[in-house]
């Protein structure tokens, strides 16, 4: 069924508004640990003061997870440890409490509409009803009634985000400079001082090791640490389905014993299995073996000392996880880190010696073409400084710069060059310090951007409107003070 869902093109066609509208957001716990066992408090939580039942929780959750289902399809398995169906799930309940006071409306045509658009419920391009229930049955495991009221929230969400973009509307000379910075080029000589090259040359008293680190002790502090084992099996190169079953049902059996046998090391000798410790590791990443494995932090989090977790999946292979050792947030005693403070100040000192040093040049360079304009020649004057200049390819504003990167300062100081009509000019990035001259520009084209106009007026304000509707959420959602019980229950 998901796979009939995938071939029907279903990520493309449906739910469009909450693809846009409510990023997804790496997952710090799967869908299947989302509802269970939450019962600590008697709600989920609270917006805008009001309480939020478990029910309401759950009825919003499903919608949420039945949305991904649409968009992913037979994929969903492989998404839903990076989506976090819970901060989705309160996402859409703020969104739908926005929307409810606004008084939105949703007619049952509307719904009823909407629901046989959908192309996985049609049978040679008409809907079918028969069809429809069995979709809902076995791919959704959703009432046809909650689907129905699922749809006419998500059309209320659609709603919602017209009316607060509604009035966004960009004038010709606002698409122009947009479009500006999509089409101009310019390529650009350059002179660069980078700290990186600087550092050896910087010299750091001990007594300013210790006064840095007595100002700034927070900067070092260490989050909460933990170091797992992991034992289990790992998955064989060029893995399918089948090759995966025998894998799990092997470490349901040692996970079976760990009832009576919690020595991991005489587990993996008489099941042949992977044994392995993953070394400290702090909530936000990576784990040694495992990178960003946000599923598997979670759980591994959420362990007792010496608790054993349940078989688990990872990209990597089924493992059953445990706790050995947890180090509590601290901030580690000078002696211990000393070098890193010193790097620290170093690392600082060569900026600012190298934006003193660019910052030299720059005089240098104006009192030489201060003297004689007409004669000036960049190259030339710098090098009578004893220094290389290099040259850019051509770049839009936005662009990529090779050796130097996507650089919002080095790109405004450059294009700024062209309005303000100087020769040259100093800009400072945290990768360096830089003097720069224009040595080509490509305009934008004016009869190209009459062509193109309608074209990109409507991608121009699709993204705009996003913005705008992504500005007006955060501040929602800072406003429904949100508590929430769920996250803070699989916290404990």
């Amino acid at each position: 069924m998901l796979k009939t869902l995938r071939k029907k093109n279903v990520a493309k066609k449906i739910f469009i508004f909450l693809a846009l509208v409510i990023i997804p957001a790496f997952a710090l716990w799967g869908s299947g640990s989302a509802i269970r066992n939450r019962r600590g408090t008697n709600y989920a939580g609270k917006i805008f003061d009001k309480r939020i039942s478990f029910e309401q929780y759950r009825d919003a959750f499903y919608a949420v997870r039945n949305d991904a289902l649409m968009k992913f399809g037979d994929n969903l398995s492989k998404m839903q440890d990076i989506i976090d169906f819970n901060k989705e799930t309160w996402d859409r309940l703020i969104l739908i409490h926005e929307a409810k006071k606004r008084k939105i409306q949703v007619t049952k045509e509307e719904v009823k509409e909407r629901i046989r658009n959908y192309v996985f419920f049609q049978k040679n391009n008409k809907f079918d009803y028969k069809l429809y229930e069995q979709i809902l049955q076995y791919a959704f495991k959703t009432s046809s009634l909650d689907f129905e009221k699922q749809t006419t929230d998500s059309v209320k969400l659609e709603k919602l985000y017209i009316e607060v973009t509604n009035d966004i509307s960009a004038d010709n000379e606002e698409l122009w400079d947009a479009f500006k910075k999509e089409n101009e080029k310019i390529k650009v000589s350059y002179i660069q001082v980078l700290p990186k090259e600087l550092v050896g040359q910087v010299t750091v008293e001990v007594s300013e090791i210790e006064n840095y680190y007595q100002e700034r002790k927070e900067d070092f502090r260490k989050p909460p640490m933990i170091n797992i084992e992991y034992l289990g099996f790992d998955f064989p190169e060029e893995t399918i389905a089948a090759d995966k079953d025998p894998l799990i049902q092997q470490l349901e059996e040692i996970y079976a014993e760990t009832e009576k046998e919690k020595d991991f090391k005489k587990l993996s000798e008489k099941y042949s299995a992977v044994l392995n410790e993953s070394g400290f590791f702090p909530l936000e990443g990576p784990v040694a073996g495992f990178g960003w494995d946000f599923n598997l932090i979670k759980i591994a989090f959420n362990l007792e000392e010496n608790q054993i977790s349940e078989p688990i999946e990872t990209q990597k292979g089924y493992y059953i996880l445990k706790l050995k050792e947890r180090k509590d947030s601290e901030i580690p005693e000078l002696s211990i880190i000393k070098d890193v403070v010193e790097n620290k100040i170093k690392t600082e000192k060569a900026k600012n010696l190298a934006e003193e040093k660019i910052s030299n040049y720059l005089s240098q360079l104006q009192e030489t073409f201060d003297s004689n304009p007409k004669a000036f020649n960049f190259d030339s004057a710098v090098k009578k400084l004893g220094l290389e200049v290099k040259e850019t390819p051509l770049f839009s504003y936005e662009g990529y710069i090779p050796n130097i990167g996507a650089s919002k300062q080095f790109s405004e100081i450059a294009f700024d060059l062209i309005e303000s009509k100087k020769v040259f000019d100093m800009v400072n990035t945290p990768q360096g310090a830089y003097i720069i001259k224009i040595n080509d520009h490509v305009k934008a084209e004016k009869e190209k951007f009459a062509e193109e106009e309608d074209q990109f007026k409507e991608k121009y304000l699709q993204k705009k409107k996003y913005d705008a509707f992504n500005n007006f959420f955060m501040k929602l959602k800072l406003e429904s003070k949100l508590i929430d019980n769920i996250s803070a229950q699989a916290e404990n």
